[in-house]
């Protein structure tokens, strides 16, 4: 009975609201601003934080803190001074009908579960990101790339920095440096 009460007198304040507003008086609506507002801090601490945990994780490539991470970066530049070698072979041939149309290359970092067992990987991006922090004038971005024929079996490639696609946590972290 207490229910159809409590509806009736919710029913009959909306009534008269709805008749006042109608009459073109103002109408207050109560809104619960400190459930938002927490909300609203919550949403910007974890803001924070992943922006936090994104300039250290990048730092961590920057100036690297592991010899782990070291290694990885020179495994990168070693493929990327191949890849230039191959390239600047591949100009000086008179004859550009016969040319290798394929330039994956076989790295250490093709075996890393880190950096294969989702493409792209966070972590194969900070690397990349690094890559293109430490050599701005280069014209190609490293890709790590599946080889179809071969069961888990990756490579690295280069592409065209104009064709690069940054995936979203790239272009995060590119606006934060």
């Amino acid at each position: 009975m207490l229910e159809r009460k409590n509806i009736t007198l919710t029913l009959a304040e909306f009534s008269k609201k709805m008749m006042a507003f109608n009459k073109g008086a103002e109408v207050y609506i109560r809104e619960n601003t400190s459930a938002i507002k927490n909300l609203q801090e919550k949403i910007r601490e974890e803001e924070k934080d992943r922006i936090n945990y994104l300039k250290a994780r990048f730092a961590e490539y920057l100036e690297p803190v592991t010899k782990e991470i070291e290694e990885d970066e020179e495994n990168l530049i070693k493929a990327y001074n191949l890849f230039c070698q191959i390239n600047e072979i591949m100009e000086k041939m008179p004859d550009h009908t016969t040319h290798l149309k394929s330039l994956l290359i076989a790295s250490p970092l093709c075996h890393k579960s880190e950096y294969t067992s989702e493409l792209p990987s966070e972590d194969f991006s900070f690397l990349r990101l690094w890559f293109l922090v430490k050599n701005p004038s280069s014209n190609y971005v490293p890709e790590i790339v599946k080889q179809d024929n071969q069961a888990e079996s990756y490579a690295i490639d280069f592409i065209d920095i104009e064709m690069w696609h940054q995936t979203s946590l790239e272009k995060e972290i590119l606006q934060m440096t």
